[in-house]
């Protein structure tokens, strides 16, 4: 199914949006039970190109309601830590990991390693790509998310794609810089993004 399937529930989806109601999983159900056949990722494509208008805005808007450069609120977007007591379904670690070169077509490309660990289980999914950017990155979450499912939290080692910014002020708190762009792909699939701890960095590392 097209992103121009869902052109029927253009209307109700603008709708929703206006109410506040930003989250993927909801707004799928919700077009599930009215006939959408569809997938997520048709949803979540059609809402970031299509309705990025009213959706982005909004999404953005309830995620950060005052700036793009934020304090770290302690309460809830506080930097992830321990990882051994976390329960099942409860977290995820997301890498990049190099792997040199490698040649295409007759041409040197760098090599990546996409790497996803649930913290629970250690259960991993790696992918490789030779590009960072951003669509490649929510393409290897999505495929990872189908392979281990989606947990509710996931921790970031500064990742730019993520965190453009981190940086400790003189109080202690942290000034974090996120990318918008995944800020909207993190609300769509509803999951908690988090900077991660020195403690833990290690630990991603070496699985």
């Amino acid at each position: 199914m097209q992103k121009k399937d869902l052109n029927p529930f253009r209307n109700y989806l603008i709708l929703r949006i206006k109410k506040g109601v930003t989250n993927g999983k909801k707004l799928f159900h919700e077009l599930q039970n009215q006939g959408f056949n569809g997938s997520y990722i048709t949803l979540y494509r059609y809402l970031k190109e299509d309705l990025s208008d009213f959706w982005t805005k909004s999404s953005c808007k309830k995620t950060f309601p005052y700036k793009t450069q934020v304090k770290l609120n302690r309460a809830k977007y506080k930097t992830a830590r321990i990882i051994d007591k976390t329960e099942p379904g409860k977290q995820a670690q997301v890498d990049w990991a190099h792997f040199g070169e490698v040649t295409i077509n007759h041409k040197a490309e760098k090599l990546y390693c996409f790497v996803y660990i649930l913290s629970f289980s250690r259960a991993i999914y790696i992918e490789f790509t030779t590009t960072q950017k951003l669509s490649v990155f929510e393409t290897c979450h999505i495929n990872a998310f189908k392979a281990l499912g989606i947990p509710e939290e996931i921790v970031y080692d500064n990742t730019k794609t993520v965190i453009i910014s981190n940086k400790k002020l003189p109080d202690g708190t942290r000034k974090i810089n996120f990318n918008l762009g995944f800020l909207d792909f993190a609300n769509f699939y509803g999951f908690l993004h988090l900077p991660i701890g020195q403690e833990i960095k290690a630990k991603l590392k070496q699985s």
